[in-house]
């Protein structure tokens, strides 16, 4: 293997609210799964493509509605976001040593999120909201480069869907609004492929195999060369 997508679980690193969500160093962050990861990826020469989501209580904007899952999916704060995001690239920037000396893997390929056009995993008063995923993008996007100017933003992170309703949007969608908006930055687009069918076999799902020349010709259409990852 050469590439491996890992998700940074921001609620189980942020343990409690930090005061100074920017530094690595706050006390009220664990990093220590995440290190270990990431540096035995390095040792073993894998690329990482880092995905961060699962907001921690303290940082849920508006109400925290009941889920039954490990993460947490109610939208954040996009501030909180972006400070989060700061702190995640400053330590993984390759320039990062620890208080025992050891000096950090670096990384440069961050997802905004996981399949946030699916409410199992983003919701905003129960439904999936499209403003504020870009709020999060903005905001994590002016973070990541401040710590590491040379990081790979990558936006979208689409679920496998065709269609919209019941608070989730489908994949086509969620990708129009956000590549056709040139208020929101990013560096490339990533979507999740679980096919309907083989990949010569013709389909009218979208997202799949046969079908992702649609993708690609609609992205191009908005922003001609963005580059896109099939991250699942």
């Amino acid at each position: 293997a050469k590439v491996a997508r890992f998700d940074i679980l921001w609620s189980f690193v942020a343990t409690r609210e930090p005061v100074d969500p920017t530094n690595p160093n706050d006390p009220a962050y664990d990093w220590s799964r995440i290190d270990q990861v990431l540096t035995g990826f390095d040792a073993a020469n894998i690329t990482p493509i880092v995905s961060t989501y699962s907001t921690p209580t303290y940082a849920v904007a508006g109400k925290n509605t009941k889920f039954p899952s490990a993460y947490n999916p109610n939208a954040p704060i996009p501030q909180a976001f972006g400070a989060f995001m700061k702190a995640v690239a400053t330590r993984y920037s390759g320039n990062f040593t620890t208080a025992t000396g050891q000096k950090l893997p670096r990384v440069r390929h961050f997802e905004i999120w996981n399949e946030p056009n699916l409410k199992n995993f983003f919701r905003f008063n129960n439904s999936s909201n499209l403003g504020k995923y870009k709020g999060l993008v903005k905001q994590a996007y002016t973070g990541i480069k401040a710590a590491n100017p040379n990081a790979i933003v990558i936006a979208g992170v689409g679920g496998p869907r065709s269609s919209g309703g019941n608070g989730n949007v489908s994949a086509k969608t969620w990708m129009n609004g956000l590549v056709n908006d040139k208020s929101v930055k990013f560096d490339a687009y990533s979507q999740h492929i679980y096919p309907s069918a083989g990949p010569e076999v013709p389909t009218d799902a979208l997202p799949s195999w046969s079908s992702i020349g649609r993708f690609l010709e609609e992205i191009d259409g908005f922003q001609p060369g963005l580059p896109f990852y099939v991250t699942e």
